[in-house]
């Protein structure tokens, strides 16, 4: 039987719009260039009629690939556009999968709640559940889902001790191999951030059920208010919704690179 073949380009769908693909990243790249535009300025740049770029701009708006900037009145990039990524991982339904036990994490301990991957020797947020007294203090602190955090920190030791390559063991310094093997000795990274606010965190690895782990858990906090040992106290709890997490994505088929499937 020979393949299919495609009778026209790659279309993006979205309820009753579409568009091409390759008209589709022009438009991305013009916002990305340009900011927050309307239809007239967007149709105008792109020497599209009105009527056709705003069914195109409506068909970006439904997909997430852009946001109503109401104030402006216009439309501009959304989070996912900017890291496309992040759009990939969300497609994967891991983030609907662990925001239920970071809002668990969160009303227990009051802390700001997240979960990662680990994409090279650093670690993606894609998930996070921001406590309400602290999120606006931590924004600093780069709590938000598409954020990545290297290796020094908290997530990253988690995700990186229990299963360092050899670029991990080569490349790492004295101060870094003691940071993964206490790691691994205790089953938890601590973090203490300097700066304003000053702030500390506590990551678990999250292990599937072949043993694999394929995420990290973690509460962070502003001092003085949170403190290590204050995190310290809900280790169990965190341990406990790092156990439910591996045995949700289990099931994550995205996942099975990561096993060596």
């Amino acid at each position: 039987m020979s393949p299919a073949k495609h009778s026209g380009p790659l279309r993006l769908s979205a309820g009753a719009g579409s568009i091409s693909v390759d008209r589709g990243l022009a438009i991305l790249e013009l916002f990305n260039q340009r900011g927050t535009l309307g239809v007239k300025d967007a149709a105008t740049a792109l020497g599209i009629p009105r009527s056709t770029i705003h069914r195109y701009l409506v068909t970006l708006l439904e997909l997430g690939w852009l946001l109503h900037d109401v104030p402006r009145r216009g439309y501009r990039l959304s989070a996912m556009a900017a890291n496309p990524g992040l759009a990939v991982i969300n497609a994967t339904g891991l983030p609907k999968i662990a925001r239920p036990e970071l809002i668990k994490l969160r009303s227990a301990s009051g802390c700001t709640a997240r979960f990662a991957i680990r994409v090279d020797d650093r670690a993606l947020i894609v998930a996070h559940a921001p406590s309400h007294s602290e999120g606006q203090a931590l924004h600093a602190t780069q709590v938000r889902s598409g954020a990545q955090l290297g290796r020094s920190t908290a997530l990253a030791q988690a995700l990186i001790a229990n299963t360092p390559s050899d670029h991990d063991l080569r490349d790492a310094t004295p101060p870094e191999s003691q940071s993964f093997e206490q790691t691994r000795t205790t089953g938890f990274a601590m973090e203490y951030l300097q700066g304003q606010p000053a702030a500390a965190a506590i990551a678990v690895p999250v292990i599937d059920h072949i043993g694999t782990v394929v995420g990290a858990l973690d509460l962070i906090g502003v001092a003085p208010q949170v403190t290590p040992v204050r995190l310290e106290s809900h280790t169990e709890e965190i341990r406990s919704a790092a156990e439910r997490l591996g045995v949700a994505m289990s099931a994550v088929p995205w996942l099975g690179w990561r096993r060596g499937h």
